[in-house]
């Protein structure tokens, strides 16, 4: 009997465990990646609507999040311009209901952290609101999933404890609740989600959690796609070549996944056998023709890999990309993966 692998057609982009993102400019690039990826690998994309603010002092934190009806995009632009990721001071402010008296600070103190995440203008600027297999949703929990991301948090903290030694305690309570909403909201969608990596050490020994597919073998075969334009990434997807690399960066992982069943996974060993399917498959592909340039070209791969072995890292996948790029000079299959593969790093070479 064969195994029977269901490929995930959507993705999710939550607001919380992406929050990070928008507090620097790096941030913001491995988000914008991510989402660049994500549309060459995924049917649709679903984002999470509305604005998520948040601050951490001291004495406490608070977050809330704010529905798009409440939003333009004016009044978000001009939040954005105006953000400051940390420092400054930071309050909540309560008051009794029919009370005349001032309100009182609740939460006071300098912000060691602040929140300002929503992907409304993150589509508008990149011109992405109109692609039909790009939606936007608000989500909320119901009384069965506050309980449910209250135990989970539960879990969590036994877990943070050790996984984030050197974080602070209040940063600390702010990261476990923000995921374990996220992994409430995911787990109802039943879709893959992107989240920051510094979650992963919650996450490390959590039943039924795994990388969401595509992604690892993509960075594999396309380390950088910050050169690429969304105007690009968006007319390649529309073409043949890349439903092809899709199947072949998904059938990889299968393959390696498989092979690695057996014990603990281990994501170095996971990205070297990564590696490795896919340089396999390149000389395999450019074995198949006929042409001597082409047996030229794999003569060159298997030198350099005798001499790289056992590891591959970026120089090895650079080079071997390069030399398909040679290959794709002299071939003509417009639907092939090759094809899409050379497009997604002619820039880069």
């Amino acid at each position: 009997m064969s195994n029977v692998v269901i490929r995930p057609s959507s993705f999710f982009f939550p607001l919380r465990t992406n929050a990070e993102a928008f507090n620097s400019a790096a941030g913001y690039t491995a988000l914008t990646n991510r989402i660049k990826q994500a549309i060459l690998l995924y049917d649709d994309l679903l984002f999470e609507a509305g604005l998520y603010t948040g601050f951490v002092t001291e004495g406490g934190y608070f977050d809330n999040w704010h529905p798009p009806t409440q939003l333009s995009l004016a009044m978000l632009n001009n939040l954005r311009a105006s953000h400051k990721p940390s420092g400054g001071e930071a309050a909540l402010f309560v008051q009794a209901v029919d009370s005349t008296d001032a309100p009182m600070p609740l939460i006071q103190g300098e912000a060691l952290l602040r929140y300002h995440s929503e992907f409304h203008t993150l589509l508008s600027a990149f011109e992405l609101n109109d692609c039909s297999f790009i939606h936007m949703q608000p989500f909320g929990l119901t009384d069965y999933g506050k309980e449910e991301a209250k135990e989970l948090r539960k879990e969590l903290t036994k877990v943070g404890h050790n996984a984030l030694l050197d974080t602070h305690e209040r940063l600390k309570s702010l990261f476990i609740k923000q995921l374990s909403q996220d992994l409430v909201i995911c787990s109802d969608l039943e879709m893959p989600f992107s989240m920051a990596s510094f979650y992963a050490p919650l996450l490390k020994g959590c039943a039924g959690i795994h990388c969401a597919p595509g992604f690892t073998a993509f960075q594999v075969a396309v380390p950088d796609v910050s050169h690429l334009c969304f105007e690009e990434i968006l007319r390649l997807r529309e073409q043949d070549c890349a439903v092809e690399l899709r199947k072949k960066l998904f059938e990889l992982e299968e393959r390696v996944a498989l092979a690695m069943s057996q014990g603990e996974v281990n994501e170095v060993e996971r990205i070297v056998r990564l590696q490795q399917a896919f340089i396999d498959e390149l000389i395999r592909e450019i074995r198949a023709n006929k042409s001597s340039k082409a047996r030229s070209i794999i003569n060159l791969m298997l030198d350099f890999i005798l001499s790289f072995a056992p590891s591959f890292g970026p120089l090895g996948v650079g080079f071997l990309t390069s030399a398909a790029k040679e290959y794709g000079k002299i071939t003509t299959e417009q639907r092939s993966w090759k094809t899409a593969l050379l497009q997604l790093n002619k820039s880069a070479l």
